[in-house]
């Protein structure tokens, strides 16, 4: 068995040559490696449940005898989602997958190489230097964001780790990009492995054993948009909200749901007026705990937060259940506040700056108040 888990730099694999470890999670290692052919450089990720396989001398990722059949089907999850997130049409705020392929018993996908940092680590910084996350700022990574999970649910997908580790902000243009689909599976598909983050994960991605509800339970795009509203209560409260399940147990127990609501933290604190109303309850109808109780779409939510998307995708996508409503039915034209767009990108390039660049898939320490 081999003292180290990752593949040593040089290492050949399907065209590619390793050139060094980028970043290492739970259920995968990701590296920098160059394409032999062209001499592009890639982030490729490698499937390898640290809790369920080793690597043996040779290289090869061997499954442990009683992780067998989670591991497989880890390992069918990952190629099958990477093939389906490659066949995804180019999306801004999407990172794109170049190919997937399988290798030394466990599976690769070749994504682009993204120089930039996590926003993560831009809210620590820009809270270091204002105090606070201004609206504006949290609403210019909303529309890329909600465009690139709306392309994803289009085909059935829910990506199911959204937070502000998984979110690059690109050195070269400032764009925010949704990074990491390790957690990503079908709408409504459930599995043995619990792959995503506890504090921003709903109460229908838990085990039902941890979950005591009789409400149902379904996975959809409503996932993704209680993770997304979740982080931007923490991002403007420099707080999370109680776990899902917590809230669950509340609530079964006979309780009040322990919830604060972001308008009535907003006042709490003297910073009603840093936030539209309307901003503020599209948060707080994001957070909802049960599913059927949040917005169905990201563009229903994205209007109700006074976010321009753009034009709808076309009819014959295929979408989740649920109609968005139109922008003049989800809030009015006046509570729309235009985004600088231009000052927020030199926010982020100064910050982009003063921090240095990171690839993506870089382990870096998070903030101290974020809690993963």
């Amino acid at each position: 068995m081999m003292t180290e888990p990752r593949l040593p730099s040089g290492t050949r694999i399907a065209g590619h040559v390793i050139v060094d470890q980028i970043g290492r999670g739970g259920f995968g290692i990701t590296y920098r490696a160059s394409v032999l052919e062209t001499g592009a450089i890639v982030a490729l990720k490698e499937y390898f449940p640290c809790d369920m396989a080793h690597r043996d001398a040779e290289g090869f990722v061997r499954p442990l005898p009683k992780a067998e059949r989670m591991y497989q089907e880890g390992l069918r999850a990952f190629i099958t989602e990477a093939n389906i997130l490659k066949a995804l049409p180019q999306q801004a705020g999407l990172v794109r997958v170049r190919g997937a392929f399988e290798k030394f018993g466990t599976a690769y996908c070749a994504m682009d190489f993204i120089e930039g940092e996590p926003l993560s680590r831009l809210v620590q910084a820009t809270i270091q230097r204002t105090g606070f996350i201004a609206e504006d700022l949290l609403r210019s990574f909303l529309a890329p964001i909600c465009l690139a999970l709306e392309t994803v649910h289009s085909t059935n997908l829910v990506h199911r780790d959204v937070k502000p580790a998984n979110i690059m902000i690109s050195r070269r243009d400032q764009q925010p990009i949704l990074i990491d689909f390790g957690a990503a599976r079908p709408s409504g598909q459930r599995g043995s492995l619990a792959m995503f983050t506890r504090s921003y994960a709903p109460v229908e991605l838990f085990p039902r054993a941890q979950v005591r509800s009789a409400q149902p339970l379904e996975e959809g795009p409503w996932s993704d948009i209680y993770s997304l509203s979740v982080m931007l209560y923490e991002m403007a409260t420099r707080q999370l909200p109680p776990s899902a399940p917590d809230r669950a147990a509340a609530v079964a127990a006979g309780g009040p749901d322990p919830y604060v609501p972001l308008t009535a933290l907003l006042a709490q604190r003297r910073l009603r007026g840093s936030y539209s109303p309307a901003f503020a309850s599209a948060v707080d109808a994001g957070c909802a705990l049960w599913p059927e109780q949040r917005p169905r779409t990201v563009r229903q939510f994205a209007y109700m937060a006074g976010v321009e998307m753009g034009a709808a995708p076309p009819p014959s996508r295929r979408t989740s259940t649920g109609a968005a409503p139109s922008p003049s039915s989800a809030v009015p034209r006046t509570q729309r506040r235009p985004v600088n767009r231009q000052s927020i990108a030199m926010v982020l390039l100064m910050l982009l700056i003063a921090g240095g660049a990171v690839a993506y898939g870089v382990v870096s320490r998070q903030p101290a108040w974020v809690a993963y």
